[in-house]
């Protein structure tokens, strides 16, 4: 399973064992965990997408990590704002969390991780067609 844990920017510890844990009355689904930079065009065209697509999928239960790969809040906060993007972004200034889940060579990168913590998906680009197939990812039936 993979794991991680990280200070997000809004001071909340975000640990990805505690994402798959269903809470309460709240519906839980998958998990979208995508790797970026504000030096990267791609990440540019794509966090927008992710945070449209989360909005739509809010209802069943999707929830969205952004990882920020060497970058510190500081540089963060203004980038996504510009964006219009929302979601819990952990930074990772050292790369901590990049190399841990194996991220190195290029981003983005964004994985989907059912509601049982099985990755199910890598996306290593951002193109025209990444919004659909990041929603049909959603949309997979896992198997029990």
């Amino acid at each position: 399973m993979l794991s991680f844990a990280g200070l997000s920017t809004d001071g909340r510890m975000i640990s990805f064992r505690q994402m798959i844990k269903p809470r309460k009355g709240e519906a839980t689904g998958p998990i979208v965990v995508s790797f970026f930079a504000t030096w990267c065009v791609p990440c540019r065209k794509g966090l927008p997408i992710i945070q449209k697509v989360a909005d739509d999928f809010k209802d069943r239960g999707v929830r969205v990590i952004l990882v920020a790969s060497g970058e510190n809040a500081d540089d963060v906060k203004p980038f996504l704002k510009k964006l219009g993007v929302t979601q819990t972004v952990v930074p990772d200034p050292y790369l901590t969390i990049t190399k841990r889940l194996g991220v190195q060579k290029s981003l983005p990168r964004t994985l989907v991780i059912d509601e049982k913590g099985t990755l199910r998906t890598i996306f290593g680009s951002e193109g025209e067609e990444f919004s659909e197939e990041l929603k049909n990812s959603l949309t997979i039936p896992t198997k029990s």
